[in-house]
């Protein structure tokens, strides 16, 4: 202590502000020791709010204060399973956990043979992390069930205070169409990650207010969630982001799906067959859009008309523009890709000039390949393409036995909201990616480890239940 009371006046009048922060970081990290499951929560709680920092002489940024915590926990946990051994085989069998671990030591390689090697080796760390801390133990976490809630409750609101911050500033830009791109600035760098974001949690505050008493809610906050619901809605529109609004269409139309137990195979197969009708008649579908003139406006109608302009709108022509650099790098090389997150910064040679738009460049500056699935074909090859595919269809086919065949109605409608929020952001997938962002990957990874923790803690006939003294064990003791 004295020598930090020393230090400190004198590292602040050199312009070294982070030594100030040492105090708090101390206390975060014995927080972090003492109590993990609660320290889990207040991660999941800020992560909404995090910033994205530069971290001088690494060339990287790190998402405040979040990540670095993250790093940290993934540490905690690979030493205490060095140091006890200890595994739950029916976790390591459980499908979703083979192809997680298939998908990360497939990015291991394709990292070794990257064409960016410090760049894949980065983003294969940031995937690694947020897959231990948020999945692996983010299934010791939902042991018990009333965490899930927990889990719920704090993302959901820690993300509606900035949907009233954001529609605050918005309300300043009278909810224009151009002012939507910078209203959640400084939290959400990209209006499109915003969205995803609320347009996730839309089913779930939308089930939490019809069952309410099912999923064992007091009155109020089932109350409360019909608010939240209305402004997670609201958010989502007044976000001007078109993708968001298919994929909660999407959402809805599974849900109508599953009303009718459609089977996954009998999803797959129409998806087949509709796929092929779309390929025989692609060029009268390619006719008919090509008379679509309107542009994405502040008028909801135009807006919403815009969705299949793909002609004229600069954001649907760059969307062509990067899947198809995607799928001549792919091409060129399909076994191990370019390395992980290196599309960005290879994709420009592999633009046509007459695919280019006026948004288009050389430069590595705007992004990635704006899709889940195309994205991982030019950066991890064919295998790391069909894992992502893979770990979607598992997720799915889980989440839809869980609401199809068990008896805890609790069980049932928390697979239920867990599902149609994965399908709203696979469907996102399809125009975006995202698992680069802290706050996609701390919802996507948790969201996954629920679905996980339902089939084998939760459902009827598993071994272990939310009454099950040993449920949420910690990084040194049940807490």
């Amino acid at each position: 202590m004295a020598v930090y009371t020393v230090l400190c006046p004198l590292l602040l009048a050199h312009d070294q502000w982070w030594f100030a922060l040492v105090p708090l970081a101390l206390g975060m990290l014995a927080f972090l020791l003492l109590k993990p499951v609660s320290f889990w929560f207040l991660l999941v709680f800020l992560t909404p709010f995090s910033l994205q920092v530069d971290i001088p002489g690494f060339d990287s940024k790190l998402a405040m204060p979040v990540e670095p915590f993250v790093i940290i926990f993934m540490a905690l946990l690979i030493m205490k399973f060095l140091l006890e051994d200890q595994l739950d085989m029916r976790v390591v069998r459980h499908p979703i956990t083979i192809i997680i671990a298939m998908h990360l030591a497939w990015m291991a390689l394709s990292t070794c043979f990257s064409s960016m090697p410090i760049v894949s080796l980065k983003y294969f760390l940031s995937r690694l992390w947020f897959v231990v801390v948020f999945y692996f133990f983010g299934l010791q976490v939902f042991k018990k069930i009333d965490r899930i809630d927990k889990f719920n409750w704090s993302y959901i609101l820690g993300t509606s205070v900035l949907i009233i911050y954001t529609l605050v500033r918005h309300s300043k830009g009278y909810f224009s169409h151009e002012y939507s791109y910078k209203a959640a600035l400084p939290f959400f760098s990209d209006h499109n990650i915003y969205a995803v974001v609320i347009a996730f949690f839309v089913p779930t505050t939308i089930i939490y207010a019809l069952k309410t008493k099912v999923l064992g809610q007091s009155t109020v906050r089932g109350m409360l969630f019909w608010v939240l619901a209305g402004l997670f809605a609201v958010g989502v529109i007044a976000s001007y982001t078109r993708a968001a609004w298919v994929s909660l269409a999407v959402a809805l139309l599974m849900y109508f799906l599953l009303l009718l137990k459609i089977k996954l195979r009998t999803l797959l197969c129409s998806a087949v067959l509709l796929g092929g009708g779309l390929a025989l008649t692609w060029n009268d579908i390619v006719l008919y859009m090509s008379k679509n003139k309107v542009e994405s406006d502040s008028k909801l109608d135009a807006h919403v008309k815009s969705i299949y302009n793909v002609t004229t709108d600069d954001s649907n022509t760059e969307r062509i523009n990067r899947w198809s650099a995607a799928l001549r790098m792919f091409m060129e090389k399909p076994v191990f890709g370019f390395g992980p997150n290196t599309y960005q910064f290879q994709y420009g040679p592999y633009q046509l000039s007459r695919q280019k738009t006026k948004i288009s460049t050389n430069l590595g500056l705007l992004g990635n390949a704006h899709s889940e699935y195309i994205g991982p074909l030019a950066e991890q090859g064919l295998l790391g393409g069909l894992l992502v595919i893979a770990l979607m269809l598992a997720v799915v086919h889980r989440a839809m036995q869980l609401y199809y065949t068990d008896t805890n109605p609790r069980v049932k409608y928390l697979a239920l909201m867990v599902l149609l929020s994965m399908v709203s952001y696979y469907a996102h997938g399809l125009l975006n990616n995202y698992l680069d962002v802290d706050k996609a990957n701390v919802l996507f990874w948790a969201s996954i480890a629920v679905i996980t923790a339902l089939d084998v803690y939760h459902r009827q006939d598993a071994g272990t239940t939310a009454a099950d003294p040993t449920a949420g064990e910690t990084l040194n003791s049940p807490e």
